[in-house]
């Protein structure tokens, strides 16, 4: 990366200013979209003895959130967006627990510049800042209490999620880690067991028995199957701003290769639930920040110039977002409902001369 005669931020108010932008920009772009309102409103008022339909009720994944909903006691759905997008500043608090001020500053401006303003935003109510927070957290504090920590909350806020970003987190640093990112290990795994008994209690003792993702996918598979396989390109999209960090940082062969393999599990598993944008982008979080910071990092000071940062502050704002409950870039829907329809290997030729039919 040329440097030369480029900008760098250093000062806090400097750096305040350049995230302002960031996120008027990340949310001129990409908007905010509460989701499940209903259904959290319905844990707010009711905490665990919630009623909610079985396409909502991957939400008992998450009982710290519930936790959470239920003790603020709010059910206005207005109140209730409002603390999600409070929520949103979390990773820019975590990245003052970092060990020293360079490390501190450096990742406040991977935060504003990343896109995980937009996902927050345009997911609100499902809690990824959290997510965000606790890798963040995870990355740049080798305090041991707070790993063990950060760790457990991670798995109990959201089960799934939070077990497989540990598992990628560690698996990274176990293959690529330096003596002192290694220390980090044994508090990783505490956390994680401390996590999984605290969701074990729950599920035992406070959570009604419900529909998870997974089993919501497996059953209505043949529904979601045609889908998933369109849904992978637009997967894609969302990690281009972290690949683009990761080559304007280091170039592509100074990333490790664990890191590409971050991006593999997180492709797949983001196409599989078909949450893509969202998904993908979280479970390859730990990619792109981990290999940024940790593997071989480069001066921090590189990563606050002015020509790294805007060119990753552009592509995160305008990259296209691939929801759940609908495509908002891609028009694909119409044409896996058409190879649903005509599922069958005698009915191919019709299928794709009728192609344009699906797009109607």
């Amino acid at each position: 990366m040329k440097t030369e005669g480029a900008k760098t931020l250093d000062r806090w108010g400097a750096i305040l200013a350049f995230t302002a932008v960031a996120v008027i920009l990340q949310v001129l772009f990409g908007g905010v979209r509460p989701v499940d309102g209903s259904a959290l409103a319905a844990l707010a008022r009711d905490g665990f003895h919630a009623q909610i339909p079985p396409f909502s009720q991957y939400l008992f994944d998450s009982p710290l959130e519930i936790i959470f909903l239920h003790g603020l006691g709010l059910s206005s759905p207005v109140g209730l967006t409002l603390v999600f997008a409070l929520l949103s500043v979390l990773p820019f608090l975590a990245a003052l627990l970092a060990d020293d001020r360079e490390t501190a500053r450096t990742t406040f401006l991977l935060a504003a510049v990343l896109p995980l303003t937009r996902i927050s935003l345009g997911w609100l109510g499902t809690g990824d800042p959290v997510l965000f927070a606790c890798v963040i957290a995870l990355v740049v504090s080798s305090r041991q209490a707070v790993v063990v920590v950060i760790s457990a909350v991670l798995v109990f806020w959201h089960f799934q999620q939070g077990v497989i970003l540990l598992v990628l987190l560690g698996g990274m640093i176990l293959v690529s880690g330096d003596g002192r990112q290694r220390t980090k290990l044994t508090p990783l795994a505490l956390g994680l067991v401390l996590g999984i008994l605290l969701y074990g209690a729950a599920k035992l003792w406070l959570l009604p028995p419900y529909q998870g993702r997974a089993g919501f996918l497996l059953q209505h598979l043949d529904r979601f199957a045609l889908r998933m396989t369109f849904y992978w390109p637009a997967a894609l999209a969302i990690g281009l701003p972290g690949m683009l960090a990761l080559w304007l940082a280091k170039g592509f062969r100074g990333i490790h290769w664990s890191a590409y393999g971050c991006f593999a599990v997180a492709l797949v598993l983001g196409a599989v639930t078909s949450d893509v944008s969202r998904v993908f982008f979280a479970l390859s979080f730990p990619a792109v920040l981990y290999g940024l910071l940790c593997y071989r990092p480069v001066p921090l000071s590189e990563l606050r110039r002015v020509n790294f940062l805007v060119p990753v502050l552009i592509l995160s704002a305008v990259v296209p977002l691939l929801g759940w409950s609908g495509v908002e870039i891609y028009d694909w829907k119409g044409l896996a409902g058409a190879m649903t329809k005509y599922w069958g290997a005698s009915n191919w030729l019709k299928l794709f001369l009728e192609l344009a039919g699906a797009f109607t």
